[in-house]
């Protein structure tokens, strides 16, 4: 009795109009876009991405000793310096110890509880750690990332340890602050994503499939901050269609635009489900140089159906309006009148689309709901 009452609810929560939110719909909707195949979990693709990141930090000289201590594993791992050569035992880490200590501002010994709270940072710790998927080998990584950090402060001391006792192998990197003319380099956030885009440059070049994207790019800001105010807000196009988001198989097709800064010293892509109808619009070549801005949302009209296939309502939702100036037009053209502030998706051929997936989705529902009965010796209908 309690097993056909839990179906029952199941189905009807299926039917609901929240069953798109529901696990159990999402995992009926996955099993219909893999051709029919039951699969017991979602499964997803290993990352590509790079990770670098700093863990922590040293103020005293017994404090940088400390941490060579801990990722060499006391002594147990070999350590190198910026200029490659290997140090290991117990007096030859004792050896780099001090060397790193000395090495610019000499870092010091807090005495009190006064001069501990002045004392300034002398060393970051930073992780460097590529996909355990593409099994990166020891000496590759490690030389990577010893290029990569001489490349971003080629006078800077720094002692680096493979570490490969978890299911990430990763190279622990300690830098000193100050260079060897005393100079300081504190760390920043676009300090970290250019090592971080340098080492999934440099491991490509060695064939491995990484990546470094990032959500907000702080390079871009500040070079449009460096420009001239002539040229700021104005962008070259560089390409333009419609293709897979992100450039990725497994999303949905949407359009994009990509451009850059007249400098040309950075690339930018943007997706948007009303650009291509834009860039008509304002007839956008690939060279044009525009102005672009999100000029609001446009209201959009979804429509619901009911099991007969009728609209019986609509779901608002809002879509990113795109406005471009192209200032590449001459002033007797005009650009194509711009379409009204609200779209609505009904057509027959969404209709017919949408019930053929509704009777996909309670098929496979049906077959996952079904009963499974046991004959014994491990036999099931």
């Amino acid at each position: 009795m309690a097993a056909n009452t839990d179906k029952e609810w199941r189905i009807k929560r299926a039917r609901s109009e929240q069953a798109s939110k529901s696990a159990f719909a999402f995992k009926i909707n996955q099993s219909n876009k893999n051709g029919g195949k039951a699969s017991q979990a979602i499964r997803q693709l290993p990352s590509k991405e790079i990770m670098v990141k700093i863990t922590g930090s040293a103020t005293t000289a017994k404090g940088i000793k400390n941490t060579l201590d801990y990722i060499s594993h006391d002594g147990e791992l070999s350590l190198y310096d910026e200029n490659g050569d290997e140090w290991k035992g117990e007096e030859g880490i004792n050896e780099l110890k001090e060397s790193i200590v000395q090495s610019g501002i000499k870092a010091p010994d807090a005495k009190n509880v006064d001069e501990a709270a002045e004392l300034k940072k002398q060393t970051h710790n930073i992780i460097f750690s590529p996909p355990p998927s593409e099994k990166v080998s020891r000496e590759e990584l490690l030389s990577t990332v010893r290029e990569t950090l001489s490349d971003k402060y080629p006078n800077n001391a720094f002692v680096l340890a493979y570490h490969d006792n978890t299911e990430k192998p990763h190279v622990h990197a300690v830098l000193k602050i100050s260079d060897k003319d005393g100079v300081r380099h504190d760390l920043k956030k676009e300090d970290l994503r250019q090592l971080r885009t340098n080492m999934s440059l440099k491991l490509q070049g060695l064939g491995y499939n990484v990546k470094a994207t990032h959500k907000r790019d702080f390079t871009l800001k500040n070079a449009l901050k460096q420009e001239p105010e002539r040229t700021r807000n104005l962008y070259e196009v560089v390409e333009f269609g419609s293709t897979n988001y992100q450039f990725d198989k497994k999303n949905k097709h949407s359009q994009y635009i990509t451009y850059k800064t007249i400098s040309g010293q950075k690339e930018v892509t943007i997706w948007g489900k009303n650009l291509i109808a834009e860039i008509e619009r304002k007839q956008v070549k690939v060279g044009s140089v525009i102005r672009l801005k999100k000029a609001g949302a446009i209201d959009v009209k979804v429509p619901l159906y009911d099991n007969n296939g009728e609209v019986k309502g609509y779901k608002d939702v809002k879509r990113n309006d795109w406005k471009i100036e192209n200032t590449s037009l001459d002033s007797g053209q005009r650009s194509i009148a711009k379409p009204e502030k609200e779209i609505n998706l009904h057509s027959p051929e969404r209709q017919k689309k949408q019930m053929k997936q509704k009777l996909q989705f309670i098929q496979r529902k049906d077959e996952s709901l079904k009963p499974k009965i046991s004959l014994g010796f491990g036999f099931k209908l």
